[in-house]
């Protein structure tokens, strides 16, 4: 989904269909702004979607209410996914949540769906987060990726030549909307950080966050403040968006995925069960080791330290339905689906 009127001299729908085309995979383009309303039908499960300076007016809202409905469309069993690639998108999500707009579609978006935060200028923060608040021209610099990033490997740096990338920071969902989405708590993650710039050698936002994942169990979103064609290798572009499709389930042809299993750290047995099961906790540190056990309006009902590979959990006074269960550890977190029947 691409921006008709924003991308002057198809800079940004020339990479992304370079990148598609290099996966060697099927799909469709629309230009978000065609038409006053519309849905994105069921038999899309992933959506790649970018505006090169996304603004707060009745197209975005109108974006904003159709990818919603998209994500919410999604099940645990079959998860809808996003990847969004898109400057100003935080910064007047912020804008208008400043003035208390909550129920401007974008700002439910940025906020509930994207769990994404933004840092404004003044808090280190601000719309470019390598040239600084007060450059409005084109800075060279890189990002660096994060230890828990599902894109890329972790301190692998990727040089950028951008002009105007948001600060973000990583969050949960605002109470305000918590009431209206599955699994509130889930918070997003950092996955990539900025790095070097023009500040002696460092990025004016330095280690600040520019990216965001969130695994939401019925949708996936990766979120950046960069457009894909500020990075500057055109092997770091196919590479995120392979690593991107990889994540989302979709496996190119002829690529061998490799993927690591959940299973390899955490095991839950019986599944369905009647409230009676096993953890079992492999090749993770057991002594900085948590688990929580939320309902799906997010509440927690049940939180343990864990001190064993193989503990046995009872929840069987709980009533039955799905729950989600949250293991995390010093640097590492998982979720799984809890079947109490």
């Amino acid at each position: 989904a691409y921006s008709g009127s924003q991308d002057y001299n198809d800079i940004e729908f020339d990479t992304y269909v370079a990148a598609f085309d290099n996966q060697s995979i099927v799909y469709d383009i629309y230009n978000w702004e065609e038409y006053d309303s519309y849905r994105i039908t069921d038999n899309y499960d992933i959506i790649f979607m970018y505006s090169k300076s996304m603004g707060h007016s009745e197209e975005e809202d109108t974006l904003s209410l159709a990818l919603m409905e998209f994500l919410d469309s999604g099940t645990i069993d079959n998860p809808k996914n996003i990847f969004t690639a898109a400057d100003d998108i935080a910064n007047n999500a912020y804008s208008l949540y400043s003035f208390e707009l909550y129920y401007r579609p974008l700002v439910k978006f940025y906020y509930a769906y994207l769990r994404g935060r933004h840092i404004p200028t003044g808090y280190g923060g601000g719309t470019d987060g390598i040239g600084g608040p007060d450059i409005y021209d084109y800075s060279e610099g890189s990002i660096l990726i994060t230890d828990e990033s599902v894109i890329g490997n972790a301190n692998q740096e990727l040089p950028v030549f951008s002009n105007s990338p948001d600060v973000l920071t990583e969050g949960d969902c605002p109470e305000v909307y918590q009431d209206e989405v599955l699994y509130p708590q889930i918070s997003s993650i950092t996955n990539f950080i900025f790095e070097d710039g023009p500040f002696n050698g460092q990025a004016y936002a330095y280690h600040n966050s520019c990216a965001l994942s969130l695994d939401n169990l019925i949708y996936k979103s990766f979120f950046t403040s960069f457009d894909l064609s500020q990075f500057t290798n055109d092997d770091d572009i196919n590479m995120i968006v392979q690593e991107a499709l990889q994540w989302f389930g979709y496996i190119p042809v002829g690529i061998d995925p490799s993927p690591v299993s959940e299973e390899q750290y955490v095991t839950v047995y019986p599944n369905p069960n009647s409230g009676k099961f096993n953890i079992q906790i492999s090749d993770l540190d057991i002594a900085n080791s948590n688990l929580q056990i939320f309902n799906s309006q997010g509440i927690i009902i049940f939180q343990k330290k864990l001190s064993n590979q193989v503990e046995n959990i009872d929840i069987s006074d709980f009533a039955k339905g799905i729950y989600l269960l949250k293991v995390e550890s010093e640097n590492k977190r998982f979720f799984k689906k809890l079947i109490i029947q």
